[in-house]
């Protein structure tokens, strides 16, 4: 015997003793009332059988359902060997009743201050006019989104509503629809749902010469919208671990060679270990943890040093190293050749495209660009730069966007999936 409301009791087990079975149903603790689940009731016997193809369910139910539908159910239940049987048990309220029935948020990310679609599906069994539908977003009534002189036909209804969000985190949305007229139940008048908020606007930027990063934080962030930390290698308290790395959504590589996040001598200011006497950094394995194992974005943006000469991409310095395998590039002596189509998109947004146009082109060794790549899990970002020496791409369906300078004519360069080189 199974008692059942919002949730299921199972009280009782079926016995020739009815006293006893029916004292145990009568000191049972009783379900959650507050709603009407004859769906998850059903789902809930089901699995209490041993043998279910010679079981059977006796549902014994006014038909007042306020969640799910029991019809979606009974089909798989039976489709095991279980009979249902049901004994209508009229109720004294009258048949006039809605309910909201589903609520749909948008199955993408939502970005702050982006108005989107919050889907409403209402039952009825009679006409309702001057119905209202309203929304309350952490329990404040979003009152430019109600829906005012709402009229229910009766049967299901569809109605769609608009709202953003001002503030990250979790919000917890209720819906609710106030007939404005007799109701049978207000407990499925109530809706309520949840949407977290997640915010990417935290960059660290990293940069191998104090002061390079001021261009670059001029233009990623010309709205404003990004919270930015700049930190010199070499003079600021550097993330000591991953979970301090972790406190941003990506970090930025603004000219910082491979030397500059690895070699203490060279860098005494780098977060450091001693293992089996020898003093190493434990940066580059941090931020590989941080890509690999959480899904931090990286970017790197090359350049040279005080002397011209190229720094941050430098095949030596980079062969080999951990560095260079979290970047989809292999610096070699190889020709350099680059697929690219013009397009007008700002740097800061990943670009999908359902269409590739290829165009090929060689680069003189002269040329410097930088390169976001976005792998296809969606969290990983790079850059490279061709800075002197030819480098190959061994990319596998990763969609990069470049930024290239060549003199004073800047591009959007769209790097698709190379071929062998």
């Amino acid at each position: 015997m199974v008692t059942f409301g919002l949730d299921q009791k199972y009280v009782a087990e079926l016995d020739d003793d009815l006293d006893d079975v029916y004292k145990q149903y009568m000191n049972a603790a009783p379900p959650d009332v507050s709603a009407t689940d004859i769906a998850s009731a059903l789902q809930y016997a089901k699995g209490l059988f041993n043998y279910p193809e010679t079981s059977k369910i006796v549902l014994i139910t006014d038909g007042k359902e306020t969640d799910r539908k029991a019809q979606e159910v009974i089909g798989s239940i039976q489709a095991q060997g279980t009979r249902v049987d049901v004994a209508l048990i009229p109720s004294e309220y009258s048949d006039n009743d809605v309910q909201i029935l589903d609520v749909e948020l948008p199955d993408y990310h939502v970005a702050l201050n982006e108005e989107f679609d919050i889907t409403v599906t209402v039952r009825s069994n009679a006409s309702y006019a001057n119905a209202e539908i309203r929304l309350f977003d952490n329990d404040t009534l979003v009152s430019e989104a109600t829906l005012d002189e709402v009229t229910l036909a009766g049967g299901d209804q569809i109605f769609t509503i608009k709202h953003s969000f001002t503030t990250g985190d979790l919000h917890t949305l209720k819906l609710t629809v106030v007939p404005g007229a007799s109701d049978l139940l207000d407990v499925n008048n109530e809706y309520i749902t949840y949407y977290n908020m997640e915010t990417f606007n935290k960059l660290l930027v990293l940069e191998g010469i104090g002061g390079q990063s001021q261009a670059f934080e001029t233009f990623i962030n010309g709205e404003g919208e990004y919270e930015i930390t700049v930190l010199d290698v070499y003079n600021d308290k550097l993330p000591a671990s991953v979970n301090e790395l972790r406190a941003y959504d990506q970090v930025v590589l603004n000219n910082v060679s491979n030397a500059d996040l690895t070699d203490v001598t060279l860098n005494p200011n780098l977060p450091k270990e001693e293992k089996e006497g020898l003093v190493y950094s434990t940066l580059v394995d941090n931020l590989h943890e941080y890509v690999s194992e959480y899904g931090g974005g990286l970017f790197t943006v090359g350049g040279n040093d005080e002397d011209g000469n190229p720094h941050a991409y430098n095949k030596e310095d980079m062969q080999g190293s951990l560095l260079q395998q979290m970047l989809p590039v292999t610096a070699t002596l190889l020709p350099f050749f680059v697929y690219f189509a013009t397009v007008s998109a700002r740097l800061r947004h990943a670009v999908t495209l359902k269409k590739s146009v290829w165009r090929s082109a060689s680069c003189e060794e002269n040329l410097r660009f930088t390169a976001i790549a976005k792998r296809q899990t969606g969290t990983p970002l790079f850059v490279s730069e061709s800075s002197g020496s030819r480098v190959r791409l061994p990319i596998k369906n990763t969609l990069f966007i470049a930024y290239l300078r060549f003199q004073f004519t800047a591009f959007v360069i769209i790097l698709l999936r190379m071929p062998s080189v």
